[in-house]
This record gives structure tokens, sequence and C-alpha cells, in this order.
């Protein structure tokens, strides 16, 4: 299986494992809106946990790409995103082609 088979993949299946968690729980109510971190929060915690160009982050969750592009962009690492929602995955691509980041990160 080639990458882009695998990740396809394992995208159906988080996709599916998250509908199966949701159709399980009739009365899941979303109380709370998306909250998208503050960029210099973003670069703080990168800078904490000591990021550097070897390392792999993996944002599940990713929305607008921010942590990803964050990361890619002040320490030239590799950056994968899993998110659900399709308006929140094409404002991903925006931000990392907007950012130049394009051969880094995937979302």
């Amino acid at each position: 299986m080639d990458k882009a088979a695998k990740r396809a993949s394992l995208r159906a299946a988080i996709i599916q494992a998250s509908k199966e968690a949701f159709a399980a729980r009739e009365n899941t109510i979303i109380v709370a809106p998306i909250s998208p971190t503050p960029l210099p929060i973003v670069q703080a915690v990168l800078d904490k946990v000591s990021v550097n160009a070897d390392d792999v982050v993996l944002d599940l969750g990713c929305g607008d790409g921010r942590w990803l592009v964050a990361a890619a962009e002040a320490y030239g690492c590799r950056c994968v995103g899993y998110e659900l929602e399709d308006e929140r995955i094409a404002k991903c691509g925006e931000a990392i082609a907007a950012a130049g980041v394009g051969a880094l990160v995937r979302c």
C-alpha cells in the first residue's frame, strides 16, 4: 500500500470511529464553540517542548492549521494534521499554501 492509500485508509478509519462514537451518544451536544489557540501561546508551547527540524508534529483536530504552520515555519519540522470538518480542512489548506510550507505540512 502506498503512502496516499495509507493516508486515505487512516483518515477513513478516524472518521468512521468518530461517527460511531458520536452515534452511540444520542444526546451528544457540543456546548463550546471552536476556540483557536492564540498564536503567542502556540509559539510558547512549541518553544517549551523543544521542537526541532527532526521532529514530526501531529495535531488531531487541527482546525485552521495554526499549530502546523507555526511549527513548520519556526523549526522546519514535518507536520501532520487531522481534521474531520471539511470547512476547517479547507482553511488549513489555505493557511499551508499562504505560508508556503506545503512541502512540510499535510492536513
